[in-house]
């Protein structure tokens, strides 16, 4: 049976279902990326999502009347489920550079009711002075920002001392797609990782990046999420769009694109088709003693 499942290492697989999100899928360009609030959208109605989110949360050790900052908020669904921990005595501020974003996350929580506030800004130049929050996360969001270095020393400068930073970034040269053929897909697959996102090795370098901001009590860990139905494998991977991309810049032909494309249909439509890509969740902490003016000098200029 097709479907999207949730894989954790040793765990049992779950189904659920996307149909609410088919229509607005329809007549998207082939090769254009999809509209922003949609991609997010469809990926949080996923229960693999679902349940990450909810540990990155839990990860936080959020408290009531905490002050938390989420970098690279997109729709800002998840600030609204961080408003609802911290309670009326907190606040959740969400950060994108997406200005259009920023006003969709604005009109979700224009009637939530919720300590929320939503600001366009440039993570790895925030404005926040330094020892703002009682925590900081970003998910997903890494993987596309100019500088990621910075990005992190940046969330690590506006911490408040002990307060913990949680970081969700796939690794997305850990890319997998059965049916196909091997030249095909590792070309398709590279060029993803290598050309289409700004990052693609990002989930294998948080380790290092959070050991060279300072932070102490470091942990990754790290869960694969599997998409066994080609549809959704397309919207959340792109794979369509990414070998199309792939075909335009000369990495595979035209008659390669096809054939590959029809190899994954045929698996598709007989129940055969599988993928996954594995994410890594970061948690460090700030540690208790160390003056700002030493933390921009030596972990900012990155």
């Amino acid at each position: 049976m097709c479907g999207i499942h949730l894989a954790r290492w040793g765990g049992a697989l779950m189904n659920i279902s996307d149909d609410k999100m088919s229509r607005a899928w329809m007549g998207a360009a082939p090769t254009a990326p999809p509209n922003p609030s949609l991609y997010l959208d469809t990926v949080r109605a996923t229960a693999f999502a679902q349940s990450y989110k909810a540990r990155s949360f839990e990860s936080l050790s959020v408290e009531p009347g905490a002050l938390l900052l989420d970098v690279g908020c997109g729709t800002g669904d998840d600030v609204l489920s961080l408003a609802r921990a911290v309670g009326p005595g907190g606040k959740v501020i969400g950060l994108d550079k997406n200005p259009a974003i920023i006003a969709e996350a604005s009109r979700r929580a224009a009637n939530a009711g919720l300590p929320v506030e939503f600001q366009v800004g440039d993570a790895c130049r925030m404005e926040f002075p330094d020892n703002s929050f009682d925590g900081c996360r970003s998910d997903r969001a890494v993987q596309h920002m100019d500088n990621p270095e910075r990005a992190v020393a940046e969330m690590v400068r506006v911490l408040r001392p002990e307060k913990l930073l949680v970081i969700t970034e796939p690794d997305w040269e850990t890319l997998v797609i059965d049916p196909g053929q091997r030249f095909i897909t590792r070309r398709v697959a590279n060029f993803l990782c290598d050309q289409c996102v700004r990052e693609g090795w990002i989930g294998r370098r948080l380790w290092a990046m959070y050991q060279r901001s300072g932070l102490i009590e470091i942990s990754v860990n790290a869960e694969a999420f599997i998409l066994t139905d080609l549809v959704s494998a397309d919207r959340i991977w792109g794979l369509r769009r990414h070998a199309l991309r792939a075909q335009q810049a000369g990495v595979i032909s035209t008659a390669e694109m096809d054939a590959w494309w029809r190899e994954l249909e045929a698996a598709h439509a007989c129940g055969q088709f599988f993928s996954a890509t594995v994410g890594f969740m970061a948690r460090g902490r700030k540690p208790a003693s160390c003056p700002s003016e030493t933390w921009r000098r030596d972990h900012s200029a990155a």
